[in-house]
């Protein structure tokens, strides 16, 4: 009997879905994505007993976080390395990750939603972008009424966006300090879990063309933000980021 074909739920414009796309990705594993309109995607969710994407459905096997389809990922397919066999290594991964889910995954995403809640026909494309049909077609009347909740979940204001550039940057600037000029993973020397962490979670703040999910055209961001993402992009950590997905992000 052949494998199930593994099912991604995922909400496109997601970092978090990002992290789980990629590993699954450059696994080779057979997948399919699950691309939902934020509100129907809780539909899609509940219906497998999880709350919120990414969600990775095989068979009877529910995965419901990106960290944790990383690792379904890294056990299955352990020539990756993804996770590495080498304790210290693999001690650096973990502690890697934790930082960056801490420091750049929630704040990335508040300062992008500060720019963009009022933006709403970029916004909606990323939220529909190979959806149903039926929520495509009922996303501008859904869009509109998500974006408030969005705001309020995430607490976004004008101060917290400010303040997560600042966290966000902050970080970045840590993980710059500790690249040298040789560095092209985090870990070792090759790819592993805290690189996809890193590149999935600050994805927003750089803008790489080779995103798995669906951001907005860079040249129609607003003005403010685009400066800040060039500011970024034109740092250590931020230069690094574009090289992992030029280099390491396979479609």
């Amino acid at each position: 009997m052949t494998d199930p074909i593994a099912r991604l739920v995922t909400i496109p414009l997601s970092h978090y879905c990002e992290r789980a796309r990629w590993a699954l990705d450059l696994s080779g594993l057979s997948y399919r994505e699950e691309p939902h309109v934020p509100l129907f995607h809780r539909l899609a969710t509940s219906r497998v007993g999880a709350q919120t994407v990414p969600v990775l459905v095989v068979g009877r096997e529910v995965i419901d976080d990106s960290a944790a389809i990383v690792r379904w990922v890294s056990q299955r397919v352990p020539r990756l390395g993804l996770i590495p066999s080498d304790p210290e290594q693999r001690q650096m991964v973990l502690e890697y990750e934790r930082f960056i889910e801490r420091e750049l995954g929630p704040h990335v995403r508040r300062w992008a939603y500060g720019h963009l809640l009022q933006q709403y026909r970029l916004l909606e494309p990323c939220f529909t972008r190979s959806a149903p049909m039926i929520e495509r077609l009922l996303a501008p009347a859904t869009v509109r009424v998500t974006l408030p909740l969005i705001q309020r979940i995430y607490r976004v204001d004008p101060t917290s966006a400010r303040e997560s550039l600042r966290r966000a940057s902050a970080a970045l600037d840590e993980i710059g300090g500790r690249l040298g000029t040789s560095h092209r993973y985090l870990v070792g020397d090759q790819l592993s879990a805290a690189d996809l962490t890193l590149g999935a979670l600050a994805a927003p703040l750089v803008f790489p063309t080779q995103y798995g999910g669906a951001l907005p055209p860079f040249e129609a961001l607003p003005a403010a933000m685009g400066a800040e993402v060039e500011a970024v992009r034109a740092t250590p950590a931020g230069e690094f980021v574009l090289r992992l997905y030029e280099q390491d992000r396979l479609p």
